[in-house]
């Protein structure tokens, strides 16, 4: 699953043809399998500067070639040298270069991994999610906790979803690379044939032959190669060409598949998506600290993945490490979906707790014209009539918290909000009713409700004369 080359080996190989220190960072984030974005918003540079520091590390071990596939003739390169060098045959054989990398990360924390859900399986079902994740143990322990957690230890149906997972992380890897070769003016246009191949070759798993994939492809009359199989290996060569395939001779047939950097960046994105699972669970039961952990693994392997980016801000905050959950929370915000929203709602609600009112209001307004999910817009709502109670601007606070409630009744936050603010107008008989659904709303004790609603239900309780559970 990750880099085949220590990191030692690569700095001296780099030093010794002149890659400067931001090169060789960039470069090593490229063989983890990040993307250009990925690496850009890392880095905190542009795209264009990622692929020209990729260009001159390229220049300087004078590697030929167009971009997309030099990064893996850079790879089988310096992969040679190394198993030329003292250093490979040195290295102690029972620790491979994946657990040393792993060592320096947070250990999930949890008992030795139990793999007997793969026990009376199907062989075939096995053997194929064992090469999706080329055999990494903790890849297989991952998938292990998925199939006991959320498929009851039935493997063949998590399978079927597995297939449907496969599938999404081939289009996300896909469509980024295209995006990434529409900036590139020397690769020519993918043809939808060609976009084709590269799908059935991500779902299928397995190498295909020529006649194999042309049993799989659909061809309209224009789109259709000419004296195909003939005309289809062009588009094969021309795959592979921008590293995107390879070829391998399996018997005495020749067969494609997509190549291991591909394959390696799907897989990461699976994990990633798998270990948010685990820790989201881990969170909803309370486990912070082992939710972090599998969290910060999941961002590891996947740092695109805001829903994962904003799990871990939540954890943070439970764990009253703000600092860090403020750095998520931003993270997570950048992105343009529900997780975004739900992130830039949760920061402003870090604004309040550090008297920031005015920054909260400033955060939520324009969220609250594009936001579509009822959940998280009865969320703004209530920070946003919090954030006005703070400042005295009781009819408008009024206003945002009874649409709080019209959009979201079962949420007890915003009741006993709108008692303050009743109480505030002077109305201490409607703030009565208020208080009185503040207490009753949402009235199970989940580890992870927010921390102010039982300071409220506290005051609640003083209002109505009624003791405490």
């Amino acid at each position: 699953m990750n880099n085949p080359i220590p990191a030692d080996f690569l700095k001296a190989v780099a030093s010794d043809r002149g890659v400067s220190e931001a090169e060789l960072e960039t470069l090593s984030l490229a063989l983890a399998g990040k993307s250009t974005k990925a690496i850009a918003s890392q880095l905190g540079i542009s795209a264009i500067a990622v692929r020209k520091r990729l260009g001159e590390v390229y220049k300087k071990f004078q590697i030929p070639g167009n971009a997309p596939g030099k990064l893996g003739e850079f790879k089988q390169l310096v992969l040679a040298l190394y198993k030329e060098s003292d250093i490979a045959h040195s290295t102690n054989s029972s620790i491979t270069p994946i657990a040393a990398e792993k060592s320096c990360f947070p250990s999930l924390g949890d008992t030795p991994p139990d793999l007997s859900v793969f026990y009376g399986s199907s062989k075939e079902l096995v053997t194929r999610i064992i090469e999706l994740f080329e055999g990494d143990a903790f890849a297989l322990d991952v998938i292990a906790k998925i199939v006991q957690y959320f498929f009851s230890g039935n493997f063949a149906e998590f399978w079927q979803q597995c297939l449907s997972d496969i599938k999404n992380a081939s289009k996300k890897v896909l469509s980024d690379f295209f995006s990434e070769m529409e900036e590139s003016p020397e690769i020519e246009e993918f043809s939808s044939l060609d976009k084709q191949i590269l799908d059935i070759l991500a779902e299928s798993l397995q190498p295909l032959s020529v006649i194999e994939l042309e049993e799989k492809l659909s061809f309209t009359e224009e789109a259709a190669p000419e004296s195909y199989p003939e005309g289809l290996t062009k588009y094969l060569n021309s795959l592979a060409e921008v590293s995107l395939i390879q070829q391998q001779t399996i018997g005495e047939e020749v067969k494609f598949s997509l190549t291991p950097e591909i394959r390696k960046k799907i897989s990461n994105i699976l994990l990633g998506r798998y270990l948010n699972k685990i820790g989201h669970r881990k969170y909803m039961d309370g486990e912070f600290q082992s939710a972090k952990d599998y969290l910060k693994w999941a961002i590891e392997f996947n740092p695109e993945l805001a829903a994962a980016q904003y799990n871990l801000a939540s954890t943070y905050e439970q764990l009253e490490d703000f600092p860090n959950a403020r750095i998520h929370y931003q993270i997570a915000a950048e992105f343009n979906n529900r997780a975004a929203d739900a992130a830039i709602n949760n920061l402003a609600r870090l604004e309040i707790f550090t008297g920031n009112s005015t920054a909260a209001i400033e955060l939520i307004l324009p969220s609250l014209k594009r936001v579509k999910d009822a959940g998280v817009k009865s969320s703004l709502h209530k920070n946003l009539g919090w954030a006005y109670w703070l400042e005295k601007r009781y009819k408008e606070a009024k206003e945002h918290l009874e649409k709080a409630i019209e959009l979201d009744s079962d949420r007890a936050l915003p009741y006993c909000l709108l008692a303050k603010v009743k109480e505030s107008l002077g109305d201490e008989q409607a703030a009565l009713a208020s208080w009185e659904n503040c207490l009753n709303k949402q009235a199970e004790n989940t580890p992870w409700r927010l921390p102010e609603l039982d300071t409220w239900r506290i005051e609640a309780r003083q209002r109505l004369n009624t003791p405490s559970n």
